[in-house]
């Protein structure tokens, strides 16, 4: 800041009572503090103006990092929201998955059943025939008739259980595969990161930086 002297210390100098070249003196040294005062008062008036708009950037700077903060906020609770839903339909289907494996390991356990009784109808006919784990007399016509009837009859419907098991089959593994590629969506969605959310963060932080600058 200028360093001003008052118009009285120039008056120090002159000797006796003051005449009027002396007075003319004090009236052009009072003119020049008054031209540097102005001069000062401008300056100061320019930094309070200066000051002024860098607290009103600062202040709207301060507000566009709260909107934006609100707004992440916001988004981050909806992103929340959706990897809990994600986390829900991922739940039911791993359980869905698990009762289709079971429903088919069950499926495959019959078709097995469902063959080895319709094996033991085609060894019938060559003498190998067994009822119920017990050897069929070839030798005794009512037994041997006996285990055709029952043999024939349980043939049908285990041929026609075989191919319904068999179309079961294949639509619970189509099904199952299906539900693995939903999964493995689901995963590679929950660990994906948000490209929003990155560019957020760089706003937030240029906007940082115009504070500190300022």
């Amino acid at each position: 800041m200028t360093n001003i002297q008052p118009a009285r210390l120039y008056t120090e100098e002159l000797e006796g009572p003051v005449h009027s070249s002396g007075l003319k003196f004090l009236q052009y040294d009072w003119r020049g503090y008054s031209e540097r005062l102005e001069h000062e008062n401008q300056r100061l008036h320019q930094s309070l103006t200066v000051l002024s708009n860098a607290r009103d950037q600062e202040h709207e700077i301060v507000g566009r990092l709260e909107a934006q903060n609100a707004k992440l906020e916001h988004r981050a609770g909806e992103m929340t929201q959706s990897l809990n839903t994600i986390n829900t339909e991922y739940s039911r289907l791993r359980t869905e998955y698990h009762r289709l494996t079971q429903a088919l390991a069950q499926s495959q356990n019959r078709e097995s059943i469902a063959w080895s009784s319709y094996e033991q109808l085609r060894n019938l006919f060559s003498g190998k025939a067994k009822d119920g784990g017990t050897d069929v007399d070839l030798n005794n016509a009512e037994s041997l008739r006996l285990c055709i009837v029952n043999l024939v009859v349980k043939s049908q419907w285990k041929e026609m259980d075989i191919r319904g098991l068999q179309t079961k089959v294949n639509t619970q593994q189509a099904e199952i595969q299906r539900l693995m590629m939903e999964i493995g969506r689901l995963e590679a969605m929950s660990l994906s990161p948000s490209s929003s959310g990155e560019s957020d963060a760089d706003t937030i932080e240029e906007e940082k930086e115009s504070v500190d600058h300022s």
